[in-house]
């Protein structure tokens, strides 16, 4: 091969690489809000102290964000089903910036209404991961706990892996505010506490991203603001 090909081959091979990489930087979107009064748009702070807005922040403490149910929450299994009318996950923003080109939250809480006592186990090692170019959010080591009666409390984890579920700019939430998650039967891996328990369960429900602004915007609910992405 000649130097003058394989310096155009060298070429378009780094070419190439740039454009992974910047393809990948691009798609990637980050969390963001609205001020009062719906002007401008704040990135929200994360844990790692890489983002902030105007107000400050203080970094190693990530923005809180909820997760509201809109509609019924359900988790069924073989012989078994727990609809929860309410349903609010708690988690708190560690990274949402360009240099570490990861949207993610920690899960600390949640807090449910449903047909069967159902709690998250505490303290929560879970976390969720938004991708947007992919249009999803992955939720991984979370553990709900449900009691079946006296006698009997199962454990529903994610597996591995984790849950996938769908993540649009679209009105969701119980107050109708944010982005929107939705999970569809989503495989849950089943473990016996008390009694015996299904080895497998399916998580289906629809969540809202909301944050904790200690304000009332505009046409919003008191202390909720909608997070969004871009």
């Amino acid at each position: 091969m000649s130097r003058k090909y394989l310096s155009a081959l060298i070429a378009v091979l780094a070419l190439a690489a740039l454009g992974v990489s910047a393809s990948s930087a691009v798609a990637r979107k980050l969390f963001w809000s609205e001020k009062v009064g719906g002007a401008n748009r704040i990135t929200l702070p994360d844990a790692a102290g890489v983002t902030s807005w105007a107000g400050g922040w203080v970094a190693g403490f990530g923005y809180p964000i909820e997760l509201v149910n809109s509609g019924n929450l359900t988790l069924t299994a073989t012989g078994f089903s727990n609809t929860c009318t309410e349903g609010e996950i708690d988690t708190y923003l560690n990274h949402n910036s360009e240099p570490l080109n990861i949207v993610e939250a920690a899960i600390v809480a949640g807090q449910f209404e449903c047909e069967n006592a159902t709690v998250l186990a505490t303290p929560s090692g879970a976390n969720a991961v938004f991708a947007a170019a992919a249009a999803e959010a992955t939720v991984s080591n979370l553990k709900f706990m449900v009691a079946v009666g006296e006698k009997t409390k199962c454990e529903f984890r994610t597996p591995p892996a984790g849950i996938k579920g769908a993540w649009v700019n679209a009105i969701g939430g119980e107050e109708e505010v944010g982005s929107t998650i939705k999970f569809v039967k989503a495989g849950l891996i089943g473990v016996s506490l008390e009694g015996t328990c299904p080895t497998s369960g399916e998580l289906s429900g629809t969540f809202g991203a909301e944050t904790f602004m200690q304000a009332n915007p505009a046409g919003g609910a008191f202390d909720r603001e909608g997070v969004w992405y871009e």
